[in-house]
């Protein structure tokens, strides 16, 4: 841990926070489980950020971009399922 980045352990506090509110989200029972996995991977990337070695510096670097790669792609498909979820059934043209 010789390169401690403020700026990086601000926005990983910030992401825990939000981390918090989206429990609170869950235990009233607003359907928010969706958007759990990618959160979680964006999580997982702060950690990796803040507490990388510079011993494995290219191991890092590879679970730090993969899991910011896995996270994007989890939210985004949960906003496309909830999307197409709440978008009404269209009738087919061709009868």
């Amino acid at each position: 841990m010789s390169d401690f980045d403020l700026f990086v352990f601000n926005s990983m506090i910030i992401g825990l926070i939000a981390i918090f509110f989206l429990i609170l989200i869950v235990y009233k029972r607003i359907d928010f489980r969706n958007y759990v996995p990618g959160l979680i991977c964006f999580v997982i990337f702060f950690f990796i950020e803040v507490f990388e070695v510079e011993i494995y510096e290219e191991f890092f670097d590879l679970l730090e971009n993969a899991s910011f790669l896995l996270g994007t792609s989890l939210l985004l498909t949960a906003v496309l399922f909830e999307y197409y979820k709440s978008k009404p059934k269209r009738n087919n043209m061709d009868n």
